[in-house]
């Protein structure tokens, strides 16, 4: 008998313990629910993107050196390598991206920098890198941080922005 043709089994799956016909009833709510809030789901994502409808992230590896890049993928899907690090500028970017109403892209390396502690970056539209803080210069400025940044909303008139951030140490 081919496979198509075999009987369905009435014993619970092994993965879950539920009747095949009760899993396959869950699974559908849940594909259902994935499918009728989509629409939604994507807008959100929309209002997330860059004025130009850019994608921005980290690699932690790869990149000309190694030790990770910041990338932009455009609306047309080409992707740009705005920074590869270098390791004594950071590397291992892991945590959330921030940006500003300028395109300024900020974020933070594990690990890399002056003192090795981890990194927190600015890239520029155009690709500009800085650094903006080395962490582990003073005992007790914290170390290693990995959740990346997230732009303050209350922010002074000059666009300046605040982040705060986790990792290991003091924040």
């Amino acid at each position: 008998m081919p496979d198509s043709e075999q009987p369905e089994p009435k014993s619970p799956t092994p993965s879950t313990g539920k009747p095949p016909e009760q899993e396959r009833q869950e699974l559908k709510a849940i594909r259902d629910h994935f499918q009728k809030n989509l629409a939604a789901t994507a807008e959100a994502w929309r209002k997330k993107l860059s004025k130009g409808g850019n994608l921005f992230g980290t690699t932690q590896l790869g990149g000309a050196f190694g030790y990770g890049t910041v990338f932009r993928i455009a609306a047309d899907g080409r992707e740009t390598v705005l920074h590869s690090f270098n390791k004594l500028d950071g590397y291992d970017p892991t945590g959330n991206l921030a940006g500003d109403e300028k395109g300024n892209v900020y974020g933070t390396t594990n690990l890399g920098g002056t003192h090795s502690s981890g990194v927190v970056f600015k890239v520029a539209p155009g690709g500009v890198f800085t650094a903006l803080y080395n962490f582990g210069e003073f005992f007790g400025d914290g170390l290693v941080p990995y959740a990346g940044v997230l732009a303050h909303p209350f922010h002074n008139r000059e666009s300046r922005f605040d982040y705060v951030g986790a990792g290991q140490g003091a924040a």
